[in-house]
C-alpha cells in the first residue's frame, strides 16, 4: 500500500476531516518521515489499519466532544473532564467552525482562531509546535500585562461606587436599570473577574503550563478583562441611565481584544520561528 492510498482510506472513514485537521497534519508528517526511513510499504504497515485510526479520531473529534449532550438542539457541556479539550477550541485556527460548544454549560462560544483565519490574519496551520516553541518569555509576559490592565483599571474604579447608596447590577437592552445591589454586594463579581484575569495572565508560568495553554488563557483573560472593566464602568458611572445597549459593543470590544491577543502572539511566534529556521543553515 502506498502512502497516498493509506491517507485516502483514512480520509474516507473520517466523519469530518476538517474537525480533525490538526491531527491529520501531524499524522501525515509522521507518516512521510517514516516513509523516508523505512519505505512506503513498511511505514504504512507500521502505522496500522487506517480505518481503526479514523475511528479513534472520530471518537475524539471536537465536533462533538466526549461528555457532551444536547438540549433543544444546543450542546451542553456537563462533564468537567472535557473542559480541557473544549477550552482549546477558544482559539483554534485549524478548526473552520466559527461556533463551538461552550467549555461548560449550554450553547456555543466563538472560535476566535477561525475568525482570525477567515480574516487572513493568521494561517490555519500556524498554531503548530515550531511557532509555539518560538514564543519567548518576554512576549508572553508583555501579553499578560496587556491582558490584565483593563481588569486592574476596573478595580481602580470600584472605590468610586462605595459612596453611592446602591449600584445597578442588571440592565435591560432599552430602559433604565431594573436590578440594584448595595455597593459592597455589587463588587464581589468584578473583583472575582479581575482576580481571575490576573491569575490567568501570570500564574500558568509558575505551574509550568505549555506555551499553547498560556496562549489560550491569555486570549480568554483578555476577553474577561475588558468585560470586567466595562461592567464596572457601567455600574459606577451609569446610575439610572438607560445604557443596557452598551453591553453589545462591550461584548464586541472584548472579542476584538481577545482576537488581537491571539493574533499578535501567533505572528510573533511565526516571525521568531522563521528567523530560527533561516539562521540554522548559516550556523551549520
Amino acid at each position: 500500500m502506498t502512502v497516498e492510498e493509506w491517507l485516502a482510506r483514512l480520509n474516507a472513514e473520517l466523519l469530518d476531516p476538517r474537525a480533525s485537521r490538526r491531527e491529520l497534519d501531524e499524522l501525515t508528517g509522521a507518516l512521510h518521515e517514516a516513509t523516508d526511513e523505512m519505505g512506503e510499504a513498511a511505514a504504512c504497515e507500521a502505522f496500522g489499519d487506517p480505518a481503526q485510526i479514523a475511528r479513534q479520531l472520530n471518537e475524539h473529534s471536537p465536533a462533538e466532544p466526549a461528555g457532551a449532550t444536547r438540549m433543544i438542539g444546543s450542546p451542553v457541556g456537563l462533564n468537567p473532564l472535557t473542559i480541557h479539550s473544549r477550552l482549546a477550541s477558544a482559539f483554534d485556527p485549524a478548526d473552520a467552525r466559527i461556533l463551538v460548544p461552550h467549555a461548560l454549560g449550554l450553547g456555543w462560544a466563538v472560535n476566535l482562531g477561525a475568525v482570525a483565519a477567515r480574516l487572513h490574519l493568521v494561517d490555519p496551520d500556524q498554531l503548530d509546535e515550531d511557532v509555539l516553541g518560538a514564543l519567548d518569555e518576554r512576549a508572553l509576559t508583555t501579553s499578560g500585562v496587556a491582558a490584565a490592565l483593563p481588569a486592574v483599571a476596573g478595580l481602580a474604579l470600584l472605590p468610586f461606587g462605595l459612596g453611592q447608596e446602591r449600584l445597578p447590577n442588571h440592565w435591560p437592552l432599552f430602559g433604565p436599570p431594573d436590578g440594584w445591589v448595595t455597593p459592597i454586594a455589587g463588587q464581589w463579581m468584578p473583583i472575582t473577574m479581575a482576580l481571575a484575569c490576573i491569575a490567568m495572565s501570570f500564574l500558568p508560568r509558575a505551574f509550568g503550563a505549555s506555551q499553547l495553554w498560556r496562549l489560550l488563557l491569555l486570549v480568554i483573560a483578555s476577553m474577561l478583562s475588558v468585560t470586567c472593566c466595562g461592567v464596572v464602568t457601567m455600574q459606577v458611572f451609569g446610575g439610572y441611565r438607560p445604557i443596557g445597549w452598551l453591553i453589545l459593543p462591550l461584548m464586541l470590544l472584548s472579542c476584538v481584544a481577545a482576537l488581537a491577543q491571539g493574533v499578535l502572539l501567533l505572528r510573533h511566534g511565526a516571525r521568531a520561528a522563521s528567523r530560527t529556521r533561516h539562521a540554522s543553515p548559516n550556523r551549520s
